[in-house]
C-alpha cells in the first residue's frame, strides 16, 4: 500500500525537479497587423497543451507567456486568426511546419530558454492577407528582452 502511494510523489517530484522556466514570443509579420491570431501550445509526445490561446490582437506586433518545461520535450503550434478573410474559413487552423525540440539539458548560466514564433512563416499554409504586397517580416527587434536573456530573435 505505501508503494503505490510513494511512487506518484516520487515522480511528481522527480518531474518538478525537472522543470524550467520557458518562454513563447509569439511575433506577427506584419502583413498580419490588422489581425487577430491566437496560437496553441502542445507537446508533441503527450498531445497535452502547455500553452492556450496566446492572442496576439490586431494592431500589436508580440504576446509573450510563460511556463514551466523541461529538457528534451517537444513541442508543435497551432495558430488561427480573425476575422476571417474568406466565407468559410472562420475556424482554419494553421499548424507549425516543423517540431520545436527544447535543448537535452539546462546550462549553468541559462536562466529560461525562450521560443520565438513567427506567423505566418512558421506555419503551413498561411494565406496573405489581401491588399499586403507580400513584403511580410516578423520584427523580432522590437520585442523586450526576457529578464536575464538577450533579446528575442530567430
Amino acid at each position: 500500500m505505501k508503494v503505490r502511494f510513494i511512487l506518484p510523489v516520487l515522480l511528481l517530484v522527480t518531474s518538478q525537479a525537472n522543470a524550467f522556466k520557458c518562454y513563447i514570443t509569439a511575433v506577427k509579420d506584419s502583413c498580419w497587423n490588422d489581425f487577430n491570431v491566437t496560437i496553441k501550445i502542445i507537446d508533441y509526445a503527450t498531445n497535452k497543451l502547455v500553452v492556450d490561446d496566446l492572442v496576439i490582437p490586431k494592431g500589436k506586433s508580440w504576446a509573450r507567456n510563460s511556463f514551466e518545461c523541461t529538457p528534451k520535450e517537444a513541442m508543435i503550434y497551432k495558430a488561427n486568426y480573425s476575422p476571417a478573410i474568406w466565407k468559410g474559413q472562420e475556424q482554419k487552423v494553421y499548424t507549425s511546419k516543423r517540431i520545436w525540440y527544447l535543448p537535452k539539458k539546462v546550462g549553468k548560466e541559462e536562466v529560461a530558454w525562450n521560443i520565438p514564433i513567427c506567423y505566418g512563416r512558421d506555419f503551413s499554409q498561411v494565406p496573405l492577407p489581401p491588399k499586403v504586397s507580400g513584403n511580410c517580416k516578423c520584427d523580432f527587434d522590437a520585442v523586450p528582452a526576457i529578464p536575464g536573456q538577450e533579446k528575442a530573435k530567430k
